[in-house]
């Protein structure tokens, strides 16, 4: 579903100017100990996801959800930050629809990312990895607003792989505002 051409994403995490500054050291932040406090050393299975593209209610084929998706819980609408992006499938021109990429990047060049979060229940984790494919990683991400507690993480599917030609910000943040607004259909699977 996706393209082969690649532009270079420089403000990914795994990007060398990602860093301060060669030699810089790498000190524990505050994102990196609530992670580590929620999460253990050792990666277990997520209690909560954030979805912000095609994997949001309504969203996949057919306006319907994604089967293998039975087993999520509960969700509600909730924010992270970063940028995002919309992606034309494997076209390149997004004839056969569009998905987003959300990139981790730093404070001056992110908005806020639109989605919801669900409790991750039952869902097949191995699945939904298997379909984001390669160009994702699932990693924990703040999340805010959506219990009344502040800010509580979720794993997200981030882009982590450069972002193709046609790739398109979406200044909102919204996916699904984005697709309403332009006209565009969310990739569905063909």
């Amino acid at each position: 579903r996706r393209g082969d051409d690649k532009v270079r994403c420089g403000n990914s995490p795994s990007h060398p100017s990602h860093h301060a500054y060669p030699g810089a050291t790498q000190q524990q932040s505050p994102f990196d100990r609530l992670t580590a406090s929620r999460y253990g050393s050792a990666m277990t299975r997520p209690t909560h996801l954030f979805f912000y593209g095609i994997l949001q209610e309504g969203l996949g084929p057919d306006g319907g959800d994604w089967p293998f998706l039975r087993g999520l819980g509960m969700g509600a609408p909730t924010t992270t930050t970063g940028a995002l992006y919309a992606i034309p499938a494997s076209d390149g021109e997004g004839a056969t629809g569009w998905f987003p990429a959300l990139v981790l990047t730093q404070a001056r060049y992110s908005t806020l990312v639109h989605g919801m979060i669900h409790e991750a229940g039952e869902v097949d984790l191995a699945a939904v990895d298997a379909f984001e494919g390669a160009e994702y990683t699932r990693q924990p991400v703040p999340v805010d607003g959506w219990d009344g507690y502040g800010e509580t993480l979720a794993d997200a599917y981030v882009w982590t792989a450069d972002l193709p030609d046609g790739a398109e910000p979406i200044a909102s943040g919204n996916f699904a505002e984005w697709l309403a607004q332009s006209g565009r259909r969310p990739w569905s699977g063909e």
